[in-house]
């Protein structure tokens, strides 16, 4: 045991860069985490009807689908250190603003998505541009696995943390443990060197390189994949609060054991990416992962929703450790254009979010389809990841 660990888990040489990267980006996601999956259950409860919440997000992504070009550009100007750190407090401010939703529903949510705008527009293609420049060529896929891996381990709590403190004191004071979490992730990325990048498209010409044939593959895959992060980040939270009785408790413990029990899997799985051409280990994942989502339609208790889930995240290991290796290989691959990539990437995975919302609003809404017709969208929308 001890020959395999320090043959594989301790070997990677992490630069001081990337760990200071992925240690603000850990905390960020500890917040996120913490009320991720309990966010689109908490606009439910306050909507009381799923378009509505369906609404919200698809006008969150619409709406940074138009500026992020705008935020590539202030990038230029910021450099990617200082865009990254200027765009958390706006994500704390997002978490606030959830604080007084009761009091006017409509002016706060309006503006909690003008904040997280803001904060997407500014961090993600910084982030992603870093990420793919400090990570190694010959090393990727086990570094990706190994940050991934030790994210989990302390991610395990977190979801039956969030649960715990919505059942004990609410809402409010799980807003704003996530709020100071934000600030608190800012310490790290103080340590990563200033980079400075030009982003040389104009505005309009991003949307045409992301139009571009050459682009089309790039375009389907990423889009497939927001297609189906949507269901994963908005639907499936739903839908196992229902079936668990809107138990908060209940809902985080049972993500927390699913995180558990793919810790080690995600290892495992990590290990043989640099060795085995990624195309064909996103194929057989896509594959195993689509019927997955299918699975999860006929879910009708807390057992089964374990089972599913933990299968479907082995699923998930296979292709998004895999497919997320290719991602930061291609960007690098593209040398002085990494941040026109990344902006084209982030454009095109938001587009598939936005189709795939479209397509249950009008589906749930005007058809009075089922929630779980939503696991069937993305179960296809995953098998055209391949096309990458």
């Amino acid at each position: 045991m001890r020959f395999f660990l320090d043959k594989w888990y301790l070997k990677p040489k992490l630069s001081p860069g990337l760990v200071a990267l992925f240690t603000a980006q850990t905390i960020k996601a500890i917040s996120w985490y913490m009320l991720g999956i309990f966010l689109p259950i908490f606009l439910y409860e306050r909507f009381k009807a799923l378009p509505l919440v369906l609404v919200y997000y698809i006008l969150l992504s619409l709406i940074y689908i138009f500026v992020v070009p705008l935020g590539a550009k202030m990038m230029s100007c910021l450099g990617l250190k200082k865009s990254m750190m200027i765009s958390l407090p706006f994500l704390s401010g997002y978490f606030l603003c959830f604080l007084f939703i009761e009091q006017n529903l409509f002016l706060f949510l309006g503006l909690a998505l003008g904040l997280v705008v803001l904060h997407k527009m500014l961090f993600w293609v910084p982030y992603h541009s870093v990420f793919a420049k400090l990570t190694t060529l010959q090393a990727r896929g086990r570094e990706i696995s190994f940050l991934r891996s030790i994210a989990s381990v302390v991610k395990v709590i977190i979801p039956v943390l969030g649960g715990t403190i919505i059942v004990t004191v609410g809402f409010n004071q799980l807003f704003i443990i996530a709020a100071i979490l934000v600030g608190v992730s800012m310490i790290p990325l103080c340590f990563l060197k200033e980079r400075k990048e030009k982003f040389i498209f104009g505005y309009w010409q991003t949307f045409r390189e992301f139009l571009k044939k050459a682009n089309r593959k790039l375009m389907i895959a990423y889009g497939a994949d927001g297609a189906e992060g949507g269901v994963a980040l908005i639907i499936w939270p739903i839908f196992i609060y229902g079936i668990l009785e809107k138990n908060y408790l209940a809902v985080g413990a049972v993500s927390s054991l699913i995180i558990l029990a793919t810790i080690i899997l995600r290892l495992i799985t990590g290990t043989y990416l640099d060795r085995i051409k990624k195309r064909n280990i996103i194929k057989i994942g896509s594959i195993l992962y689509a019927f997955g989502w299918v699975l999860k339609m006929f879910l009708a208790s807390a057992s089964q929703i374990f089972i599913v889930g933990t299968y479907h995240n082995f699923a998930g290991i296979i292709r998004g450790t895999s497919f997320d290796t290719l991602m930061y290989e291609e960007a690098a691959d593209h040398g002085m254009f990494v941040d026109e990539y990344t902006a084209i990437r982030e454009i095109s995975f938001h587009v598939g979010r936005v189709l795939i919302l479209v397509a249950l609003f009008v589906l749930v809404g005007f058809f009075g389809a089922s929630m779980a017709i939503a696991f069937l969208l993305a179960a296809i929308a995953s098998l055209f990841i391949n096309v990458l």
